[in-house]
């Protein structure tokens, strides 16, 4: 889609995404039905692939949201609004943030955090056992651009 967007110098003031969560679930295996019903095979194939699988390295993990969020800012309009929601364990909001202020330096932040208190994802998949109850959850991440006309 960036690479069409490029073609048709079409540009886009929203990004609205939640990327994967670090080491939180295999997101290819879990969306088996909706990746079957777009035309992919009915059980995933090989686990090589480093964008079908838990992220466990944190440095795929880094790589990849470098890489898709370099590419969003490529066609993102200078006055935007980029809207992301990512878990509020450390290494993913952390990392999350960073590779967000480095792809939009030009726009500001504003945080949501979002503390649940019925079962998150964190905790269904057992990873709660470093992260204190109070920051289970999520954050949103509003960043906007205004530029003067």
């Amino acid at each position: 889609m960036v690479e069409r967007a490029k073609v048709n110098r079409i540009k886009f003031s929203l990004l609205f995404t939640s990327p994967p969560y670090w080491s939180i679930v295999d997101y290819h295996t879990d969306q088996w039905l909706r990746l079957w019903l777009l035309g992919e095979d009915e059980k995933p194939k090989s686990r090589d692939d480093k964008h079908k699988r838990r992220f466990n390295s944190k440095v795929d993990y880094e790589n990849l949201l470098q890489t898709v969020f370099q590419a969003s800012a490529e066609v993102m309009k200078k006055q935007s609004t980029i809207f992301i929601r990512t878990d509020a364990r450390e290494f993913t909001y952390e990392t999350t943030l960073k590779i967000l202020r480095e792809c939009f330096p030009k726009h500001k932040i504003k945080e949501e955090k979002k503390p649940f208190t019925k079962k998150t994802q964190t905790e269904l998949f057992n990873h709660t056992d470093t992260l204190p109850a109070e920051k289970y959850g999520e954050v949103d991440i509003i960043m906007t651009r205004d530029c003067p006309k």
